[in-house]
């Protein structure tokens, strides 16, 4: 498959700023025009951040459960996303 590198969007930290409402969205949205937008984060991630959780339980497609723990856990029987 070819796919030329302009349809491919950069990528950035999440807490990069990528730019701001245009004029038809706001007035499509109600949003500002001062709006910023932000790359952000994938949806459990965000979700541990965003409650301060320390346990997360995501069920839809697939099910995962998050723990946030001041040191890696690396015991053999679990699978990590280190974030």
């Amino acid at each position: 498959m070819k796919l030329s590198h302009h349809w491919i969007p950069e990528v950035l930290p999440s807490t990069s700023y990528v730019g701001a409402i245009s004029e038809e969205v706001a007035k499509e949205t109600g949003l500002s025009m001062d709006t910023k937008i932000f790359g952000g984060g994938g949806d459990n991630p965000c979700s541990m951040l965003g409650n301060n959780a320390y346990l997360l339980e995501s069920v839809g497609t697939s099910g995962t459960f998050s723990v946030r723990a001041r040191q890696p856990i690396v015991d053999g029987t679990l699978h990590p996303f280190v974030l």
